[in-house]
């Protein structure tokens, strides 16, 4: 029995070296084989089960041939803006290994071809970096951007678009805003800005009405301010005209004209000085909380002669 063992355990060794060599040797076939039934399935237009299979030949194989699948399937799919950076990719690389090798001339040609329809239908964002610290990471409507590519304007399907930054020790950076197909546009990642641009507190209800009801005291201070000129013009040039004796009665009309515009002075002047100072308390006490029930309340009321203020705290 120990004169067999050597010569099973040389067996045994001889069939698990000539196993992993078949395997090594129908590797490239596995490879085309799975190409091959991935390009199958995008044929008959399965492009949901096609694509995991062409991202995995892509990263094996590094291929523009796989590239320009997954750049198809993901326009079918409707990733509009990942099927147009990877056809961008698929062209570039296309054209990089044409130069040497005539058989990517065809992969290039179809590439540039599609991404000339692709491009009209996406926006192009330009993110630019006012620093770039230490594990800094950027997400464009939650996909992963690599910072390598921030030199050229990224794809971003036309809508909304959410850009979030995040780097270690400090708050995510949430950066929102719209584009259009065919439209180029430029954000900037600034921590800086972002903290000088911090929300100022709401307004409350009271306080938005207060600043109406003073630019109402101003408007009738600025009318009171043009009816008194006019009122002291006209009384100065029947002045002129009577002196110290009544008026002739051909003048009647411009005496009630002088006297009806220093009325409406007078009018203006307490509407306006009462509208400013019940505008001034609404908005010193009309903060945010006054959409709560027990809020301070100011009513301003105005009347053709006179205006009133009643307050309740």
């Amino acid at each position: 029995m120990k004169r067999w063992c050597p010569i099973v355990f040389g067996v045994l060794a001889l069939l698990t070296v000539t196993s992993l060599t078949a395997r090594a040797v129908a590797k490239p076939l596995s490879l085309e084989k799975r190409f091959e039934r991935a390009q199958k399935l995008h044929d008959q237009g399965r492009c949901q089960q096609a694509l995991p299979l062409f991202e995995e030949l892509t990263a094996a194989t590094k291929s523009p041939n796989a590239r320009l699948y997954v750049a198809r399937c993901l326009k079918q799919v409707g990733r509009i803006a990942e099927a147009y950076e990877q056809m961008r990719a698929t062209t570039r690389e296309a054209r990089t290994l044409a130069a040497t090798e005539s058989r990517y001339v065809a992969t290039r040609n179809a590439a540039a071809a599609e991404l000339a329809i692709i491009e009209p239908m996406v926006g192009r964002l330009l993110v630019r970096l006012a620093e770039r610290p230490s594990g800094l990471t950027l997400k464009l409507n939650n996909r992963q951007i690599a910072l390598t590519t921030l030199a050229r304007p990224l794809g971003v399907a036309p809508g909304r678009y959410t850009l979030v930054a995040r780097a270690p020790g400090r708050s995510p950076l949430t950066l929102e805003g719209r584009i259009a197909a065919d439209e180029l546009a430029t954000i900037d990642v600034n921590w800086n800005a972002a903290k000088s641009e911090a929300p100022s507190p709401p307004m409350g209800k009271l306080r938005i009405g207060g600043i109406v009801v003073s630019s109402f005291g101003v408007a009738s201070l600025a009318a009171f301010g043009v009816t008194a000129v006019m009122a002291k013009n006209e009384f100065r040039a029947l002045e002129e005209k009577c002196g110290t004796t009544p008026c002739p009665p051909e003048l009647s009309d411009r005496v009630d004209k002088g006297r009806t515009l220093q009325t409406v002075a007078n009018v203006s002047l307490a509407v306006g000085s009462a509208a400013i100072l019940a505008g001034s308390a609404m908005i010193i006490f009309g903060g945010p909380s006054d959409a709560e029930p027990k809020a301070s309340q100011l009513v301003f009321q105005a009347y053709p002669f006179g205006a009133s203020l009643r307050g309740r705290f």
